[in-house]
Order: structure tokens, then C-alpha cells, then sequence
């Protein structure tokens, strides 16, 4: 299963037990999730309580998918045009004019 499948298909619906048993799904949604910034890479086929926050997390922010009760809870229409739609985060280029202070661990506090 892709995240495109979800796209255009009101009908398929994932929980997270569903998402977490097809290593391409979770594959995916971990790529969008790192390029969008609610994950930190590299993508894994393995579902597990950080993919499933940083999932829920970008349903909440982008109110994608919301259940008959009130909660964030598969993956649909909504969260997979969002996830695929949505522009990723640039990673922001260190400055180059950034000095770290001395000894950073002893500059004093306050």
C-alpha cells in the first residue's frame, strides 16, 4: 500500500495498527513526516510510539482525518493529500558568522 491509494479513496482507512503493519506505508509516512519536520530520519519500516506521536501530532497541527470522536485516528483523504501536498521544511543553513561562546558548558547562568 502507498499513500497516493489514499488520495482519492474515502473508503480505505488505516489506523495505526493498519499503518504499522505494511512496512511501505510506514516507509512513506515516515519520509513525509521527517521532510515536514514532526520526525527526525532516517525512514524505518517500523511503526513505533514516536512515529505514531509525530502521525498525530501532523493530523492535530493540520486537521487532517478527525474521527466520529473527536480524535485524530487513521490515516485517510485528508492526512494522506496532506502529507503528500504539503511543501517540506527547508533545513535552515548554519550561519556563518555564528561564534560558539568558550567552554559553553561553564558559561554561567542568568
Amino acid at each position: 500500500m502507498h499513500i497516493e491509494d489514499f488520495k482519492d479513496n474515502p473508503d480505505l482507512k488505516f489506523g495505526l495498527e493498519g499503518i504499522a503493519s505494511d512496512y511501505i506505508l510506514t516507509e512513506e509516512i515516515h519520509e513525509a513526516l521527517i521532510a515536514l519536520s514532526y520526525l527526525d530520519g532516517p525512514a524505518e519500516k517500523e511503526f513505533d510510539i514516536l512515529s505514531a506521536q509525530a502521525f498525530l501530532r501532523f493530523q492535530r497541527d493540520n486537521k487532517a482525518d478527525l474521527g466520529d470522536e473527536q480524535q485524530f485516528e487513521y490515516l485517510g483523504v485528508q492526512t494522506a493529500t496532506k502529507l503528500i501536498e504539503l511543501p517540506a521544511v527547508e533545513s535552515i543553513p548554519p550561519r556563518s558568522d555564528f561564534i560558539p561562546y568558550p567552554d559553553d558548558d561553564l558559561r554561567p547562568c542568568c
